[in-house]
């Protein structure tokens, strides 16, 4: 008399142990692309097993533990990317700098690099610089009968003004934030 063979769920254990594997994979940065793919396979392996056997937990399980790995994986590669993208952007810098009378000296930096020139009237520069990384100083010098300011925008918005006679410095510091 023969016994009767238990149900093969071989495929159902494969997409089981696949599914959770990808899914611990899958919170670590750079190994949750092989994540993806051993998820994926999970999945594979799931669906074919929920579709040819009658013993569907294990099949079920391991289909959704691969597609739970796949959007894990997914959504931690585009945090870091958004993260990544964000700290290489670029801003525009526009320093500007006015005397009433006469010439002035505008002195202006950002990120290591300075210059200076002399002006009449109203000046404007325009830089850009990482959004990281910026640290721009703006000085306008003169004599004592001299109505000065000096402004620093970035991506349109004026971060700092200021006005005085002889001597005025603006200063932004977005390094860190």
């Amino acid at each position: 008399m023969t016994q009767p063979q238990p149900p093969k769920n071989g495929l159902a254990i494969a997409a089981l142990v696949m599914g959770v594997v990808a899914v611990i994979g899958s919170f670590f940065l750079f190994v949750n692309v092989g994540a993806i793919v051993v998820g994926l396979t999970a999945a594979i392996l799931g669906l074919i097993a929920v579709l040819t056997h009658k013993s569907k937990v294990l099949s079920i399980s391991g289909l959704v533990l691969g597609l739970v790995a796949i959007l894990i994986s997914v959504l931690i590669l585009a945090m870091f990317a958004k993260s990544v993208r964000e700290s290489l952007a670029l801003s525009d810098i526009t320093y500007t700098a006015t005397v009433s009378e006469g010439t002035a000296t505008a002195a202006w930096g950002t990120e290591g690099r300075s210059s200076s020139q002399d002006f009449t009237g109203t000046w404007t520069q325009d830089s850009t610089g990482s959004h990281a990384d910026i640290v721009a100083t703006l000085t306008v010098r003169g004599s004592a009968d001299q109505e000065l300011t000096c402004e620093i925008t970035i991506d349109g918005k004026v971060m700092d003004s200021e006005s005085g006679t002889s001597f005025v410095t603006c200063t932004v510091s977005l390094a860190g934030t």
